[in-house]
């Protein structure tokens, strides 16, 4: 999550993660795309790929982070099913 914060800040859209980063988690299928899309000046529809792209580049930086942490690449979809897993039980 840092390493996506700090491609965002890099990029100068500190402020487009502080409002999108809810949409990573579980729970943001509840949150309304229409608030934060008003606070960046931005449509529901755009705010809504914008959040499709985070999501794809938080899962590539993801899957890096636990490559570093395993010894092959056939681990990294194993080692991810566990770590989801133990989120999901919350």
């Amino acid at each position: 999550m840092a390493k996506l914060g700090a491609e965002f800040a890099a990029n100068g859209k500190a402020e487009h993660f502080r409002c999108l980063r809810i949409f990573l988690n579980g729970d943001s299928e509840a949150a309304s795309y229409e608030a934060p899309a008003a606070e960046l000046g931005s449509s529901a529809g755009a705010l809504r790929m914008a959040v499709h792209r985070m999501r794809r580049r938080y899962r590539d930086l993801l899957r890096a982070e636990i490559a570093e942490t395993v010894s092959s690449a056939e681990e990294i979809d194993e080692e991810l099913r566990f770590l989801l897993s133990i989120f999901a039980a919350g």
